[in-house]
């Protein structure tokens, strides 16, 4: 199961006996999920590490938006960097991004391939004027100049 939800629906999501493969917060979904008003990107693996269900979560996929993502990858950590483009609309953005994931999934691709996969698919997303389009032909040029690299 991917889960892209916030608020009491994703800490019900987590008080469950069955936890979600993945789930999708972004930064400030996060901060509210851990009780804090302000959250660094540097403070992320730390305190994911400490939450009791979050730990146990194999998949933890922050977005960051333009900064573009930390992923937590069973135990390893991975910072996802974007390339600089027009940003047309972002809306949708991060649903694309949550589309990207069970494609790269199932395709078991490695972290940093799925990685890439799931952010490309949000960065054309963004540089699209129309909600949940992108242009495929721009596909490998954006899927290449993300930037991953293992956090330690």
């Amino acid at each position: 199961m991917i889960l892209d939800t916030s608020g009491q629906a994703l800490k019900e999501a987590l008080a469950r006996d069955i936890l979600p493969y993945v789930i999708k917060p972004n930064q400030e979904k996060l901060a509210d999920l851990l009780g804090i008003s302000v959250l660094s990107i540097e403070e992320i693996p730390l305190l994911i590490k400490k939450h009791q269900m979050l730990s146990k979560i194999p998949l933890v996929f922050v977005t960051l938006g333009g900064k573009g993502a930390l992923v937590k990858w069973e135990e390893a950590y991975y910072r996802v960097k974007l390339p600089e483009v027009l940003v047309k609309n972002p809306v949708g953005s991060g649903d694309a991004t949550v589309a990207g994931l069970p494609m790269a999934l199932r395709r078991r691709l490695s972290p940093m391939e799925s990685s890439q996969t799931a952010v490309s698919a949000g960065t054309l997303n963004a540089m699209n004027e129309r909600t949940g389009w992108i242009d495929r032909s721009m596909w490998q040029t954006i899927f290449h100049e993300i930037e991953i690299k293992k956090e330690n």
